[in-house]
Protein backbone atom coordinates (compact mmCIF):
# COMPACT_ATOMS: atom_id res chain seq x y z
CA UNK A 1 0.00 0.00 0.00
CA UNK A 2 1.06 3.33 -0.91
CA UNK A 3 1.48 4.31 2.69
CA UNK A 4 3.74 2.15 3.78
CA UNK A 5 6.59 4.41 1.90
CA UNK A 6 5.79 7.82 3.31
CA UNK A 7 5.36 9.55 6.32
CA UNK A 8 1.75 9.61 6.87
CA UNK A 9 -0.55 7.73 5.07
CA UNK A 10 -3.19 8.34 1.68
CA UNK A 11 -5.17 10.74 3.29
CA UNK A 12 -8.21 9.75 1.44
CA UNK A 13 -9.32 6.33 1.54
CA UNK A 14 -13.32 5.87 0.09
CA UNK A 15 -15.58 5.73 3.51
CA UNK A 16 -16.75 2.06 4.36
CA UNK A 17 -20.24 1.37 3.23
CA UNK A 18 -23.00 2.68 5.64
CA UNK A 19 -21.42 6.22 6.38
CA UNK A 20 -23.12 8.75 4.93
CA UNK A 21 -21.23 11.19 3.24
CA UNK A 22 -20.56 14.91 5.51
CA UNK A 23 -20.91 17.77 3.91
CA UNK A 24 -17.14 19.01 2.82
CA UNK A 25 -15.54 22.10 1.63
CA UNK A 26 -12.81 23.73 -0.73
CA UNK A 27 -11.00 25.97 0.85
CA UNK A 28 -7.83 27.74 -0.96
CA UNK A 29 -4.86 29.15 0.20
CA UNK A 30 -4.36 32.73 0.62
CA UNK A 31 -2.11 35.32 -1.63
CA UNK A 32 0.90 34.03 1.04
CA UNK A 33 1.87 30.32 1.64
CA UNK A 34 5.48 28.91 3.41
CA UNK A 35 6.37 25.47 1.84
CA UNK A 36 7.34 22.82 4.08
CA UNK A 37 8.03 18.73 4.52
CA UNK A 38 6.52 16.01 6.41
CA UNK A 39 9.06 13.09 7.36
CA UNK A 40 9.28 9.61 8.86
CA UNK A 41 12.14 6.63 8.93
CA UNK A 42 10.77 6.03 5.34
CA UNK A 43 12.89 9.51 4.15
CA UNK A 44 15.90 7.08 5.29
CA UNK A 45 19.29 9.94 6.60
CA UNK A 46 18.31 13.75 5.88
CA UNK A 47 21.15 15.73 5.22
CA UNK A 48 19.39 18.97 6.65
CA UNK A 49 21.88 21.12 5.98
CA UNK A 50 20.73 20.69 2.40
CA UNK A 51 17.28 20.50 3.15
CA UNK A 52 17.43 24.12 4.85
CA UNK A 53 19.50 25.42 1.41
CA UNK A 54 16.48 24.12 -1.10
CA UNK A 55 13.62 26.76 0.33
CA UNK A 56 12.12 24.52 3.10
CA UNK A 57 11.06 26.60 6.22
CA UNK A 58 9.39 23.70 8.45
CA UNK A 59 9.54 20.22 9.36
CA UNK A 60 7.21 18.11 10.92
CA UNK A 61 8.43 15.05 12.24
CA UNK A 62 6.64 11.27 13.40
CA UNK A 63 7.70 10.26 16.18
CA UNK A 64 6.02 7.34 16.22
CA UNK A 65 2.91 4.83 15.03
CA UNK A 66 1.01 4.45 18.47
CA UNK A 67 3.33 2.61 20.84
CA UNK A 68 4.62 -0.32 18.96
CA UNK A 69 6.72 1.67 16.23
CA UNK A 70 9.04 4.36 17.36
CA UNK A 71 10.31 6.15 14.60
CA UNK A 72 14.46 5.71 14.43
CA UNK A 73 15.16 8.55 12.48
CA UNK A 74 13.24 11.54 15.20
CA UNK A 75 15.77 12.06 17.34
CA UNK A 76 18.10 13.21 14.78
CA UNK A 77 15.63 15.11 12.65
CA UNK A 78 14.71 16.88 16.12
CA UNK A 79 17.62 18.06 16.41
CA UNK A 80 18.91 18.82 13.40
CA UNK A 81 16.56 20.77 11.98
CA UNK A 82 17.01 22.89 14.79
CA UNK A 83 20.06 23.12 14.07
CA UNK A 84 20.05 24.27 10.69
CA UNK A 85 17.09 26.61 11.20
CA UNK A 86 14.29 24.71 9.83
CA UNK A 87 11.28 25.22 11.96
CA UNK A 88 10.15 21.97 13.80
CA UNK A 89 7.26 20.34 14.52
CA UNK A 90 6.44 16.43 15.89
CA UNK A 91 3.62 14.10 14.97
CA UNK A 92 2.28 11.34 16.04
CA UNK A 93 0.17 8.79 13.84
CA UNK A 94 -2.69 7.43 16.16
CA UNK A 95 -3.00 4.20 16.90
CA UNK A 96 -7.09 3.99 18.29
CA UNK A 97 -6.79 0.54 19.91
CA UNK A 98 -3.45 1.47 22.09
CA UNK A 99 -3.39 3.63 25.42
CA UNK A 100 -3.61 7.34 24.93
CA UNK A 101 -2.18 8.77 27.80
CA UNK A 102 0.90 6.66 27.00
CA UNK A 103 1.25 7.74 23.20
CA UNK A 104 0.89 11.08 24.26
CA UNK A 105 3.35 10.69 27.20
CA UNK A 106 5.66 8.75 24.67
CA UNK A 107 5.08 11.75 22.65
CA UNK A 108 5.78 13.93 25.36
CA UNK A 109 9.43 12.46 26.33
CA UNK A 110 10.63 12.13 23.35
CA UNK A 111 10.62 15.35 22.18
CA UNK A 112 11.05 17.31 25.24
CA UNK A 113 9.93 21.14 26.63
CA UNK A 114 8.91 22.89 23.33
CA UNK A 115 11.62 25.78 22.45
CA UNK A 116 11.21 28.96 21.13
CA UNK A 117 9.45 29.00 17.54
CA UNK A 118 8.37 24.91 17.64
CA UNK A 119 5.46 24.24 16.16
CA UNK A 120 2.21 22.81 18.12
CA UNK A 121 2.09 18.81 18.44
CA UNK A 122 -0.20 17.26 15.72
CA UNK A 123 -2.18 14.11 16.18
CA UNK A 124 -2.20 11.95 13.26
CA UNK A 125 -5.73 10.54 12.58
CA UNK A 126 -6.15 8.40 10.17
CA UNK A 127 -8.08 4.92 8.90
CA UNK A 128 -5.58 2.68 8.60
CA UNK A 129 -5.70 -0.20 11.52
CA UNK A 130 -8.01 2.10 13.42
CA UNK A 131 -11.16 0.86 10.94
CA UNK A 132 -12.21 -1.75 14.32
CA UNK A 133 -12.23 1.10 16.43
CA UNK A 134 -15.63 2.67 17.66
CA UNK A 135 -16.77 5.91 16.98
CA UNK A 136 -17.05 6.25 20.88
CA UNK A 137 -13.73 5.23 21.40
CA UNK A 138 -12.26 7.10 18.91
CA UNK A 139 -13.12 10.65 19.57
CA UNK A 140 -12.65 9.23 23.62
CA UNK A 141 -9.09 8.52 22.95
CA UNK A 142 -8.25 11.55 20.93
CA UNK A 143 -9.90 13.53 23.88
CA UNK A 144 -7.45 11.72 26.54
CA UNK A 145 -4.50 12.26 24.10
CA UNK A 146 -5.49 15.80 23.70
CA UNK A 147 -5.76 16.48 27.48
CA UNK A 148 -2.42 14.96 27.84
CA UNK A 149 -0.27 17.01 25.97
CA UNK A 150 -2.32 20.22 26.04
CA UNK A 151 -2.28 20.32 29.55
CA UNK A 152 1.79 19.19 29.71
CA UNK A 153 2.81 21.84 27.06
CA UNK A 154 0.21 24.82 27.47
CA UNK A 155 -0.69 24.65 23.31
CA UNK A 156 -3.17 23.50 21.54
CA UNK A 157 -2.53 20.67 19.29
CA UNK A 158 -2.90 19.93 15.95
CA UNK A 159 -4.76 17.01 14.16
CA UNK A 160 -3.81 15.95 10.74
CA UNK A 161 -6.83 14.96 8.84
CA UNK A 162 -8.36 13.85 5.61
CA UNK A 163 -11.93 14.95 4.99
CA UNK A 164 -13.44 11.45 4.42
CA UNK A 165 -11.00 9.76 6.89
CA UNK A 166 -12.29 12.37 9.70
CA UNK A 167 -15.97 11.42 8.79
CA UNK A 168 -15.40 7.79 8.86
CA UNK A 169 -13.35 7.46 12.30
CA UNK A 170 -14.86 10.35 15.03
CA UNK A 171 -18.48 10.85 13.04
CA UNK A 172 -17.56 14.41 12.22
CA UNK A 173 -16.73 15.34 15.74
CA UNK A 174 -16.06 19.06 16.26
CA UNK A 175 -12.02 19.64 17.46
CA UNK A 176 -12.26 22.73 15.64
CA UNK A 177 -10.51 24.48 18.33
CA UNK A 178 -7.76 22.77 17.12
CA UNK A 179 -5.88 23.63 14.46
CA UNK A 180 -6.25 21.88 11.00
CA UNK A 181 -3.83 19.84 9.07
CA UNK A 182 -6.19 18.86 6.15
CA UNK A 183 -4.24 16.28 3.78
CA UNK A 184 -5.21 16.47 0.08
CA UNK A 185 -3.46 15.66 -2.82
CA UNK A 186 -4.74 18.02 -5.05
CA UNK A 187 -3.50 20.77 -7.12
CA UNK A 188 -5.51 23.72 -5.01
CA UNK A 189 -8.08 24.43 -2.62
CA UNK A 190 -7.77 21.50 -0.44
CA UNK A 191 -11.48 19.36 1.30
CA UNK A 192 -11.68 20.19 4.67
CA UNK A 193 -14.21 18.10 7.14
CA UNK A 194 -17.28 20.09 8.24
CA UNK A 195 -15.43 20.95 11.40
CA UNK A 196 -13.36 23.51 10.45
CA UNK A 197 -14.02 26.26 8.11
CA UNK A 198 -10.31 26.63 7.35
CA UNK A 199 -6.97 24.86 7.27
CA UNK A 200 -3.46 25.58 9.03
CA UNK A 201 -1.22 23.33 7.35
CA UNK A 202 -2.40 21.48 3.71
CA UNK A 203 -0.48 18.36 2.85
CA UNK A 204 -0.50 19.11 -1.03
CA UNK A 205 1.75 16.07 -1.83
CA UNK A 206 3.40 12.55 -1.17
CA UNK A 207 5.53 12.13 -4.16
CA UNK A 208 8.02 15.62 -3.73
CA UNK A 209 11.41 15.74 -4.00
CA UNK A 210 13.28 17.65 -1.94
CA UNK A 211 17.79 18.39 -1.71
CA UNK A 212 18.73 16.26 0.92
CA UNK A 213 16.35 13.40 0.94
CA UNK A 214 17.09 10.56 -1.52
CA UNK A 215 13.13 9.55 -1.74
CA UNK A 216 10.07 10.95 -2.34
CA UNK A 217 8.85 13.29 0.59
CA UNK A 218 5.47 14.67 1.56
CA UNK A 219 5.04 18.46 0.40
CA UNK A 220 3.16 20.76 2.96
CA UNK A 221 1.91 24.40 2.96
CA UNK A 222 1.15 27.03 5.92
CA UNK A 223 -1.24 29.23 4.80
CA UNK A 224 0.10 32.77 5.70
CA UNK A 225 3.19 34.35 5.41
CA UNK A 226 6.47 34.00 7.45
CA UNK A 227 5.47 36.41 9.53
CA UNK A 228 2.08 34.73 10.44
CA UNK A 229 3.86 31.64 10.35
CA UNK A 230 6.65 33.08 13.16
CA UNK A 231 3.43 34.32 15.53
CA UNK A 232 1.40 30.61 15.41
CA UNK A 233 4.83 29.07 16.63
CA UNK A 234 5.50 28.69 20.39
CA UNK A 235 6.85 31.14 21.79
CA UNK A 236 8.33 31.80 25.60
CA UNK A 237 6.45 34.50 28.05
CA UNK A 238 8.43 37.33 28.31
CA UNK A 239 9.25 38.79 31.97
CA UNK A 240 7.53 42.12 33.33
CA UNK A 241 8.83 44.88 34.45
CA UNK A 242 7.31 47.56 36.97
CA UNK A 243 3.99 47.56 37.69
CA UNK A 244 0.89 48.91 36.34
CA UNK A 245 -0.43 52.16 36.59
CA UNK A 246 -3.58 52.80 37.63
CA UNK A 247 -4.67 56.82 36.96
CA UNK A 248 -7.38 58.47 39.45
CA UNK A 249 -9.99 59.74 37.22
CA UNK A 250 -11.07 57.78 33.70
CA UNK A 251 -10.28 54.46 33.05
CA UNK A 252 -7.05 52.63 32.99
CA UNK A 253 -6.87 49.53 30.45
CA UNK A 254 -4.06 47.31 30.87
CA UNK A 255 -3.70 44.68 28.23
CA UNK A 256 -2.21 40.95 28.74
CA UNK A 257 0.82 41.43 26.58
CA UNK A 258 1.50 45.03 28.72
CA UNK A 259 5.42 44.92 29.53
CA UNK A 260 3.92 45.40 33.37
CA UNK A 261 2.28 41.90 32.92
CA UNK A 262 3.33 39.12 34.36
CA UNK A 263 2.91 35.72 32.71
CA UNK A 264 4.34 32.41 34.48
CA UNK A 265 4.09 29.07 32.47
CA UNK A 266 3.28 28.25 28.60
CA UNK A 267 0.17 30.22 27.12
CA UNK A 268 -0.69 29.96 23.03
CA UNK A 269 -1.39 33.91 21.39
CA UNK A 270 -4.63 34.30 19.69
CA UNK A 271 -6.91 37.46 18.36
CA UNK A 272 -8.58 39.51 21.42
CA UNK A 273 -8.92 42.86 22.43
CA UNK A 274 -5.81 45.15 21.08
CA UNK A 275 -5.14 42.33 18.70
CA UNK A 276 -3.60 39.64 21.44
CA UNK A 277 -4.48 37.33 23.94
CA UNK A 278 -3.62 34.16 25.63
CA UNK A 279 -5.51 30.71 26.02
CA UNK A 280 -4.07 27.87 28.30
CA UNK A 281 -5.28 24.67 29.42
CA UNK A 282 -7.22 24.22 32.69
CA UNK A 283 -5.08 21.89 35.29
CA UNK A 284 -5.81 21.70 39.06
CA UNK A 285 -2.01 23.12 39.67
CA UNK A 286 -2.48 26.97 38.75
CA UNK A 287 1.18 26.78 36.86
CA UNK A 288 0.19 28.65 34.24
CA UNK A 289 -0.92 32.49 35.36
CA UNK A 290 -0.86 35.62 34.50
CA UNK A 291 -0.36 39.12 37.08
CA UNK A 292 -0.90 42.53 36.85
CA UNK A 293 0.57 44.13 39.72
CA UNK A 294 -1.05 47.74 40.26
CA UNK A 295 0.37 50.98 40.99
CA UNK A 296 -2.72 53.32 41.91
CA UNK A 297 -2.37 57.35 41.86
CA UNK A 298 -5.22 57.56 44.13
CA UNK A 299 -6.82 55.47 46.77
CA UNK A 300 -10.16 54.31 46.37
CA UNK A 301 -12.96 51.96 45.29
CA UNK A 302 -12.20 50.61 41.95
CA UNK A 303 -14.70 48.58 39.41
CA UNK A 304 -12.19 46.20 38.09
CA UNK A 305 -13.64 44.41 34.74
CA UNK A 306 -11.81 41.86 32.34
CA UNK A 307 -11.97 41.06 28.81
CA UNK A 308 -13.14 37.77 27.34
CA UNK A 309 -11.95 36.87 24.40
CA UNK A 310 -13.65 34.83 21.67
CA UNK A 311 -13.03 31.00 22.46
CA UNK A 312 -13.73 27.83 19.93
CA UNK A 313 -14.82 24.45 22.25
CA UNK A 314 -14.94 23.81 26.02
CA UNK A 315 -14.15 26.99 28.12
CA UNK A 316 -13.59 27.24 31.50
CA UNK A 317 -14.74 29.05 34.71
CA UNK A 318 -11.46 31.63 35.19
CA UNK A 319 -10.18 32.17 38.51
CA UNK A 320 -9.32 35.57 39.17
CA UNK A 321 -7.38 36.54 42.74
CA UNK A 322 -7.73 40.15 43.75
CA UNK A 323 -5.57 41.35 46.09
CA UNK A 324 -6.71 44.87 47.52
CA UNK A 325 -6.59 46.80 50.57
CA UNK A 326 -8.87 44.51 52.43
CA UNK A 327 -7.55 41.27 51.33
CA UNK A 328 -7.82 39.12 48.63
CA UNK A 329 -10.85 37.91 46.94
CA UNK A 330 -11.53 35.30 44.04
CA UNK A 331 -13.86 35.54 41.33
CA UNK A 332 -14.92 33.32 38.46
CA UNK A 333 -16.16 33.75 35.55
CA UNK A 334 -18.01 32.06 33.86
CA UNK A 335 -16.21 32.22 30.01
CA UNK A 336 -18.71 30.33 28.09
CA UNK A 337 -21.56 32.61 28.90
CA UNK A 338 -19.30 36.29 29.69
CA UNK A 339 -19.23 38.47 26.58
CA UNK A 340 -16.66 40.91 26.35
CA UNK A 341 -16.16 43.18 29.34
CA UNK A 342 -16.97 41.26 32.42
CA UNK A 343 -17.00 42.41 36.00
CA UNK A 344 -15.17 40.74 38.34
CA UNK A 345 -16.60 43.71 41.68
CA UNK A 346 -16.41 46.71 43.54
CA UNK A 347 -12.75 46.69 45.56
CA UNK A 348 -11.11 49.33 47.78
CA UNK A 349 -7.40 49.97 46.72
CA UNK A 350 -4.90 51.91 48.94
CA UNK A 351 -1.62 54.00 47.49
CA UNK A 352 0.35 51.56 48.31
CA UNK A 353 1.26 47.98 49.29
CA UNK A 354 1.12 44.73 47.61
CA UNK A 355 -2.00 44.62 45.20
CA UNK A 356 -2.80 42.64 41.94
CA UNK A 357 -4.67 40.69 40.23
CA UNK A 358 -4.01 37.79 38.85
CA UNK A 359 -6.03 34.54 37.03
CA UNK A 360 -4.43 31.13 36.26
CA UNK A 361 -5.50 28.00 35.08
CA UNK A 362 -6.85 26.15 38.51
CA UNK A 363 -9.51 24.67 37.63
CA UNK A 364 -13.24 26.21 39.74
CA UNK A 365 -14.64 22.73 39.48
CA UNK A 366 -13.53 19.17 38.55
CA UNK A 367 -15.72 19.08 35.20
CA UNK A 368 -13.33 22.24 33.65
CA UNK A 369 -10.36 20.12 33.74
CA UNK A 370 -8.58 19.65 30.22
CA UNK A 371 -10.68 22.45 29.24
CA UNK A 372 -9.49 26.28 27.90
CA UNK A 373 -9.45 29.46 29.86
CA UNK A 374 -8.66 32.84 27.59
CA UNK A 375 -6.46 35.20 29.54
CA UNK A 376 -7.12 39.06 28.23
CA UNK A 377 -7.37 42.98 29.13
CA UNK A 378 -8.04 44.29 32.64
CA UNK A 379 -9.96 47.59 32.96
CA UNK A 380 -9.76 49.85 36.16
CA UNK A 381 -12.41 52.48 36.83
CA UNK A 382 -12.80 54.47 39.82
CA UNK A 383 -16.34 55.19 42.08
CA UNK A 384 -16.82 58.32 43.09
CA UNK A 385 -16.56 59.13 46.66
CA UNK A 386 -17.03 61.64 49.25
CA UNK A 387 -12.95 62.49 49.36
CA UNK A 388 -11.70 64.42 52.87
CA UNK A 389 -9.28 66.49 50.82
CA UNK A 390 -7.81 66.54 47.57
CA UNK A 391 -4.17 65.45 46.94
CA UNK A 392 -1.46 67.97 46.88
CA UNK A 393 -3.63 69.62 49.63
CA UNK A 394 -1.78 70.85 53.11
CA UNK A 395 -3.29 72.73 56.10
CA UNK A 396 -1.16 74.59 58.68
CA UNK A 397 -2.68 75.76 62.70
CA UNK A 398 -0.33 78.03 64.56
CA UNK A 399 1.22 76.70 67.79
CA UNK A 400 2.21 79.18 70.72
CA UNK A 401 5.63 79.01 70.24
CA UNK A 402 4.95 80.96 66.88
CA UNK A 403 5.37 77.44 65.22
CA UNK A 404 2.77 75.60 63.32
CA UNK A 405 2.05 72.05 62.54
CA UNK A 406 1.01 70.55 59.39
CA UNK A 407 -1.18 67.78 57.61
CA UNK A 408 -1.18 66.33 54.12
CA UNK A 409 -3.77 65.23 51.70
CA UNK A 410 -2.61 61.85 50.63
CA UNK A 411 -4.68 59.31 48.29
CA UNK A 412 -8.08 61.51 49.24
CA UNK A 413 -7.43 61.65 53.12
CA UNK A 414 -5.92 63.80 55.40
CA UNK A 415 -2.19 62.57 57.33
CA UNK A 416 -1.93 63.02 60.69
CA UNK A 417 -0.73 66.49 62.23
CA UNK A 418 2.41 66.89 63.31
CA UNK A 419 2.82 67.95 66.61
CA UNK A 420 4.25 71.49 68.25
CA UNK A 421 7.04 71.54 69.71
CA UNK A 422 7.32 71.09 73.66
CA UNK A 423 3.98 71.86 75.98
CA UNK A 424 3.36 74.61 73.09
CA UNK A 425 -0.11 74.68 72.84
CA UNK A 426 -2.60 74.94 69.49
CA UNK A 427 -4.33 78.28 69.10
CA UNK A 428 -7.67 78.84 67.48
CA UNK A 429 -8.04 81.30 64.81
CA UNK A 430 -10.15 83.41 67.32
CA UNK A 431 -6.86 83.49 69.80
CA UNK A 432 -8.13 80.43 72.14
CA UNK A 433 -5.69 78.39 73.62
CA UNK A 434 -6.44 74.91 73.62
CA UNK A 435 -5.06 71.61 74.50
CA UNK A 436 -2.16 69.90 72.17
CA UNK A 437 -3.05 66.47 70.45
CA UNK A 438 -1.44 63.98 72.66
CA UNK A 439 -3.24 66.27 75.61
CA UNK A 440 -7.11 66.78 74.07
CA UNK A 441 -7.61 64.17 71.56
CA UNK A 442 -10.90 64.37 71.87
CA UNK A 443 -11.43 67.82 72.08
CA UNK A 444 -9.52 68.49 68.83
CA UNK A 445 -12.07 67.35 66.86
CA UNK A 446 -13.85 70.33 67.75
CA UNK A 447 -11.22 72.80 66.90
CA UNK A 448 -10.04 70.99 63.95
CA UNK A 449 -13.03 71.60 62.15
CA UNK A 450 -13.04 75.33 62.73
CA UNK A 451 -9.66 75.69 60.86
CA UNK A 452 -10.02 73.98 57.85
CA UNK A 453 -10.31 77.45 56.28
CA UNK A 454 -6.24 77.35 56.88
CA UNK A 455 -5.65 74.95 54.03
CA UNK A 456 -3.14 76.08 51.28
CA UNK A 457 -1.32 75.00 48.46
CA UNK A 458 2.22 73.79 49.67
CA UNK A 459 3.24 71.30 46.29
CA UNK A 460 4.01 71.88 42.49
CA UNK A 461 2.95 68.81 42.24
CA UNK A 462 -0.94 69.47 42.51
CA UNK A 463 -2.76 67.08 40.07
CA UNK A 464 -5.71 68.76 37.85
Amino acid sequence: MLFAFFACTSPEPRPLAGVERAMYRNVCEGPDVVEGIDVSYWQGTIDWDAVAGDGVEFAIMRVSHGLGTYDTQFTRNWSESKRVGVRRGVYQYFDGNDDPTEQARMLLDEMGPLEDGDLPPTLDVEQGDNEDVSTDQMVANIQTWMDVVESELGVVPMIYAGAYGWTYLTDDADYSRHPLWTANWVDSCPLVPEPWSEWTFWQYSATGSVAGINADVDRDRFDGDDAALEAFAWHPTEACSGSCAIAAEGESVVEEDDACACPEGQMSAIDGHGGHAYTTPVDDGGDDALTWPLSFERAGTYDVWVWVPTLEGPTAGAVYTVAHEGGVDTVTVDQAAAHEWSLLGSFTFGASGSQEVRVSDLADDDDNLGTTVGIDALRLVPIATDCECEDGEAQDQACSDDGVRTRDCEACVWTDWSECRGAAQIVEPEGCACGSAGAGGAAWGVVAAGVLGASRRRRSDRRP
